[in-house]
């Protein structure tokens, strides 16, 4: 006994161009392609932008914050704990 969704799916599939296969595939490897331009330069420029426009918020990974601090450097220990409980 055949399944009745399967025989369903093959008379579909009979209905539709040969070719949309390949226009799909067109389409998606487009979509891809661009989506892969905007992700490299689009953030970047809008960081060059920030940064032209006087925004404080792009910063590189050595830069420091507002208050002098390197966000990738170990903080320094208060006068309450000593070195080793960071």
């Amino acid at each position: 006994m055949s399944n009745s969704l399967k025989k369903l799916e093959e008379e579909r599939e009979k209905m539709l161009p040969p070719e949309l296969e390949d226009r799909i595939t067109s389409h998606l490897g487009s979509i891809n392609h661009w989506g892969d331009m905007a992700e490299l330069f689009v953030s970047g420029a809008v960081n060059t932008m920030a940064m032209m426009f006087g925004s404080n918020r792009a910063r590189t990974a050595g830069s420091q914050d507002d208050a002098g601090v390197n966000w990738r450097e170990k903080p320094e220990p208060t006068h309450n704990t000593s070195s080793d409980d960071i």
